[in-house]
């Protein structure tokens, strides 16, 4: 009996909300919705700054947008990750804590989230509540049917870890990421997308609306996520009141040593929240964000939230530096960063470039991370060239660099192992993510970009973004509309490239000097000549093989001679080998064979094999050191 009334509840109140609940109509951003809105959160919660503990309760409001119906729900505990030593991402980030930060995990700079109670539609269901690490999964004892919805009740306690990758708190600094119970995705498919929290990838959640009421010490100053609806000081304490629509995140940042600057572009305003001593540094941070957003804006599309933000983090708290977040991210800075050094303003650029590619667009990053990280790194080096000029890395003569230098100066040779296309925890090591999710994509684009020119890239990616903004695309729908605008002209090179374990290369296969005796047989009116003049001389010639493999594109190159000559080539796109005979006169020397010698095809992995130089032979060189020698014995009794 007691179990018909519960299911009889449960039939009931499923139907209470078809819209988002959590829609503040008052003080509404947007005049209609940009995505479809199917999750809201309520949370009040107090930051105790000095246990660094956030104590509180959230107020979810889910819609099944699905076909299939489902009788769990799957939560993000994020914060778990920091539990013990024995966590997948403790495992993981070993090498960083110990090695770079030095960082051990104690009592004290461990963190963890922790659900003391939760209810759906106000039935209390924790005994049905499972941990499993960092996911907690809800057995329901009713089906949520597809089109209906669930409020579900949570009090929660989460601790901030001492920050040792992204989130948690170094001093009176506390950047507060993935620190609430946050459900997972139930995707089209009928299946639940909440992965483990492992240190490698990052985040994927559906979008709606946020109401975050935040309690912390009245002399902090914090700043996060969507609008600022109300500050109120109550004593020693200041209650925030926060507002955000059409994110998939909320996060903030609390410091009792924030200083603010500030700069209007249009009906946006752009922030940079610093500290005194970097003061000057935070001059370039806003310069570099005012560029890269206006470069946005004109190239690639409208950015609709009324504000962005940069967070310029202190040194204690570096491991949560160049970080994106809805709104905000925060940038890579010391102070005694010179102005040629450009870490600051790449930074900038990096992360203000996930605004759009992880925040609007959104594919699932802990999937399809190239989507994402690849397409975001190859806009980092090709606005950092348009910004800075051809030093736009590093403005220093002896050491210019240009936007995609940094994705050029790897050791690639895990990537003959890993493909970018797969989930974040399959990596095997936080490098191999890296290189194939940033660096592999991002090398492919430009090459295109080089032989196309860099309008057919950002073309195809204003179009992805146009189209499918707010919607979680697949990460092969901006392959089809680049596929599409080259005609297919690369679509076997970003196959291989995204979806295979490919290294492509070009190089110098081989170079050989031959001979060619005087000539002796029949000429073209096949009349035996019998033997030449001996006097005669034998002619030469260079038989050179340039090759590539995985890279179905043509590469240039060419041959050059001491005297002057040079010899251009092209390995066409549909083969992988090119033979080039040329001939010689007797005293002319190759100095060098060049492989894409104007570096445009940045995707090939293997640089040391695609210049061939003129060595020597043995005998040469011995002469050459003597008569080297010979002339430095010989200028020392001159002078």
């Amino acid at each position: 009996m007691k179990k018909g009334i519960i299911l009889l509840f449960f039939t009931i109140t499923f139907n209470l909300f078809s819209q988002n609940p959590f829609v503040d109509n008052e003080h509404a951003i947007f005049s209609s919705p940009l995505s479809d809105r199917i999750v809201g959160y309520k949370i009040n919660v107090k930051l105790d700054t000095i246990s660094h503990k956030i104590i509180g309760s959230e107020k979810i409001f889910w819609l099944n947008n699905t076909q299939f119906p489902t009788k769990t729900l799957y939560f993000h505990l994020f914060m778990n990750a920091f539990a013990n030593n024995h966590t997948k991402m403790m495992r993981n980030t070993e090498k960083l804590r110990h090695g770079m930060l030095g960082i051990k995990l104690t009592p004290q700079t461990a963190g963890y989230c922790r659900v003391k109670k939760i209810m759906v539609n106000f039935n209390d269901l924790t005994e049905y509540f499972v941990v499993d690490e960092t996911v907690g999964i809800l057995h329901l004892p009713f089906e949520v049917k597809p089109g209906e919805s669930v409020i579900i009740d949570v009090d929660f306690e989460t601790k901030l870890p001492r920050i040792m990758i992204r989130s948690g708190y170094a001093g009176s600094f506390h950047f507060v990421g993935q620190w609430f119970p946050k459900l997972g995705v139930f995707e089209q498919n009928g299946n639940w997308y909440c992965e483990q929290y492992d240190g490698n990838g990052e985040f994927y959640s559906d979008f709606g609306v946020y109401q975050v009421e935040v309690t912390l010490p009245s002399y902090f100053t914090a700043t996060g996520t969507g609008i600022v609806l109300g500050e109120k000081i109550e004593g020693d304490v200041k209650k925030i009141k926060f507002y955000a629509e059409d994110v998939h995140d909320f996060a903030f940042v609390a410091w009792d040593k924030f200083r603010i600057l500030s700069k209007k572009i249009g009906e946006k305003t752009l922030y940079v929240y610093y500290f005194d001593e970097h003061k000057d540094i935070a001059k370039r941070e806003l310069d570099a964000l005012v560029k890269v957003f206006q470069w946005y804006q004109k190239n690639i599309g409208e950015y609709p939230y009324p504000d962005y933000k940069v967070i310029d983090v202190p040194f204690n708290a570096i491991a949560s530096s160049g970080m994106e977040y809805q709104n905000f991210s925060t940038s890579f800075s010391l102070s005694v960063f010179p102005e040629w050094l450009r870490a600051t303003e790449s930074t900038v650029v990096h992360e203000f470039g996930h605004a759009y590619w992880q925040g609007m667009v959104a594919t699932n990053e802990n999937r399809q991370a190239w989507a994402d990280e690849g397409l975001n790194s190859f806009f980092e080096g090709l606005i950092m060239d348009t910004l800075y000029g051809k030093c736009s890395e590093l403005k220093f003569k002896a050491f210019c660099q240009n936007g995609f230098s940094r994705f050029l100066s790897a050791d690639f040779e895990m990537l003959k192992y890993e493909k970018p296309d797969k989930k974040a925890s399959e990596f095997v090591s936080r490098g191999g993510y890296g290189l194939a999710s940033y660096n592999k994509f991002a090398l492919t684009l430009k090459t295109i970009a080089n032989i196309e020119g860099n309008e057919v890239v950002v073309d195809a990616a204003r179009e992805f973004f146009q189209r499918f903004k707010f919607t979680h695309p697949d990460g092969k729908e901006f392959l089809n509309i680049l596929n599409e605008k080259t005609n297919n002209k690369y679509k076997e090179l970003l196959d291989n490239v995204i979806y295979t374990s490919s290294f492509p290369d070009a190089s110098v296969i081989s170079v050989k000097k031959n001979s060619v005796d005087p000539f002796k047989g029949y000429d073209e009116k096949f009349s035996f000549k019998g033997q030449q003049n001996n006097k005669k001389k034998k002619s030469y010639y260079y038989k050179i093989l340039v090759g590539k493999r995985e890279l179905p594109v043509k590469v240039n190159g060419v041959v050059v001679f001491d005297s002057g000559r040079v010899k251009k080539f092209t390995i066409p796109a549909e083969k992988n080998i090119l033979q080039i005979n040329i001939p010689i006169n007797s005293d002319e020397k190759l100095l060098y064979v060049w492989v894409d010698n104007e570096r445009k095809i940045l995707i090939d992995l293997d640089r040391s094999n695609n210049l061939y130089k003129y060595k020597p032979k043995r005998f040469e060189a011995q002469v050459a050191l003597f008569l080297f020698n010979f002339y430095l014995e010989l200028i020392s009794y001159v002078f």
